[in-house]
């Protein structure tokens, strides 16, 4: 039997139950799904996770009705442990495979409201169960997800998202440095350092004091970006300046306005939230990420709760947006961009991540067929080796030397990231707290809430951090009360290492 290249996970149960008597055609769209892989060259296997049957003969557990989160976890890493595939496509919203929830430690009601940061970033993981944030920093597996409407029977989308993925072939990087890229007025600096990085220039849309309603020619370019302002179960995005927050995109803003074959990464908060619509108010009240999908876009990088990142420089939102479409245009999958993201953001943020950096990690999940090449790779510059030229492209036949590379990159994070913990109270040594206060009043943060959260060294790192005095490090974490009606919040990060203020970040809500 040939290996499997591509597990395509689903749960039966809950999609007949959603798409009642369209459910053989969602199941033949899965079917054709797996033909058009064959004749990419992919070994591509369904699985409902439910199928007892099937599943007996794997001689793992099926899922059922009264599976928990843990269930689906436990399930999941079984099958990657049997199968050993090289993509993992969930299908399916949340109603259909849960995201795991992972803690937020900045969570607090009256400031980052947020208890739980729904995530695929578990899946991606060879770890256990767990609620805990700190256990999935060695992502190694390439996961994505193509979602439907959660609790919503919309054969369109679904029907359009299965068949542009069926049908997309992989374009040159030229077709894809043209982009349409919106900001909030308040964040341009930091949006334009993104657009550099990306694409080397962009024409960035502020809002204000532009509007909203997109035309067809703007929304064409096949990249967009968008560092604006989300809110829960809102299909709209907003601009911001000063207390003013017009709406930067809407769901139905996107009707028959963008190309097929559209990528799209969002810094906003809740960008990618997979929110249950009232069915009275579609398409309206259809997420945005939905309705991109229901438009012709092939993928969807986004968060699943508030986001943070500075207002001026690049870090947290801005660095994983922008690591993954940098690695998009060099030729990655999506999955495996997404992959080399977190990767790239845990080795350049550790050893001592932030609770900021833990969440940012936590909330961005790919929506999209993860085994998609968006752009064609690039040959391999010619090296002279004993005077004998080489030259060949980058294709599939070096797949599982990537993998490999990347399982052994990421298994090795485990003994170089430390983990934070949190307390209820603010400690900080005196001279400290002084500089803090300082800091406070001079960044005009109001009426902040602090904590702080401490680093536990890894048992390897933890002698070594001892004997040069770098053991004592800890995050103290202030966050800028609410304002009603407003998205403006700041948060700001403070490290100490050994009673000495090392590191200071003033963040804003997304």
């Amino acid at each position: 039997m040939p290996a499997i290249d591509k597990l395509v996970l689903s749960v039966k149960a809950p999609l007949k139950q959603k798409y009642e008597g369209d459910f053989a055609e969602v199941e033949s769209l899965l079917t054709s799904l797996v033909n058009a892989d064959k004749q990419k060259g992919l070994n591509t296997k369904i699985i409902f996770l439910d199928d007892s049957r099937n599943m007996r003969s794997l001689k793992i557990r099926a899922i059922t009705e009264k599976s928990t989160e843990k269930d689906f976890k436990n399930c999941i890493d079984a099958l990657y442990k049997k199968i050993d595939p090289d993509y993992i496509l969930l299908f399916g919203s949340i109603d259909i495979i849960p995201q795991q929830k992972l803690k937020n430690l900045l969570y607090a009601p009256k400031d980052d409201d947020d208890q739980w940061v729904p995530s695929d970033l578990p899946y991606a993981c060879n770890e256990p169960y767990s609620t805990d944030p700190n256990k999935f920093l060695t992502p190694v597996r390439v996961v994505g997800r193509l979602p439907d409407i959660n609790s919503v029977n919309d054969m369109d989308l679904v029907s359009n998202m299965i068949n542009n993925t069926i049908a997309f072939k992989s374009k040159s990087k030229q077709d894809y440095l043209g982009n349409f890229s919106a900001s909030a007025h308040v964040w341009r600096v930091s949006t334009e350092q993104s657009m550099k990085s990306i694409f080397s220039k962009s024409r960035l849309r502020l809002i204000p004091p532009t509007k909203y309603h997109w035309k067809r020619t703007e929304l064409k370019p096949l990249s967009h970006f968008f560092n604006c302002h989300g809110a829960s179960s809102d299909p709209h995005w907003y601009g911001q300046q000063g207390g003013r927050y017009p709406k930067a995109m809407a769901s139905i803003v996107l009707q028959e306005k963008i190309q097929k074959d559209t990528i799209v990464a969002a810094e906003c908060c809740y960008g990618a939230q997979l929110y249950h619509p009232s069915q009275d108010e579609l398409p309206e009240a259809m997420p945005i990420c939905n309705a991109y999908f229901k438009n012709g876009a092939i993928a969807f990088l986004g968060s699943s709760t508030i986001a943070y990142g500075p207002s001026t420089t690049n870090d947290q939102a801005d660095l994983i947006t922008q690591y993954f479409f940098i690695g998009i245009l060099s030729g990655a999958s999506t999955g495996r961009a997404l992959l080399e993201a977190r990767q790239k953001y845990i080795l350049n943020h550790g050893p001592d991540m932030s609770p900021v950096d833990l969440k940012t990690l936590s909330q961005f999940n790919l929506l999209g067929d993860p085994s998609l090449h968006i752009v064609t790779g690039e040959v391999q510059k010619e090296k002279k080796s004993v005077g004998i030229i080489k030259s060949k492209p980058l294709s599939d036949s070096s797949r599982k030397e990537r993998r490999k590379y990347l399982l052994s990159k990421g298994a090795s994070l485990e003994t170089f990231v430390n983990k934070v913990e949190s307390s209820d109270k603010f400690t900080a040594g005196k001279k400290s707290r002084t500089e803090i206060k300082r800091l406070i009043t001079e960044l005009k943060l109001k009426s902040p809430t602090g904590t702080t959260f401490s680093i536990k060294q890894n048992k390897e790192n933890k002698k070594a951090f001892r004997s040069n005095g770098l053991s004592l490090t800890k995050y103290h974490v202030f966050i800028e009360k609410k304002e009603p009606n407003s998205f403006k919040q700041k948060l700001l990060g403070v490290k100490e290492l050994n009673g000495e203020i090392v590191n200071v970040q003033l963040y804003v809500r997304k």
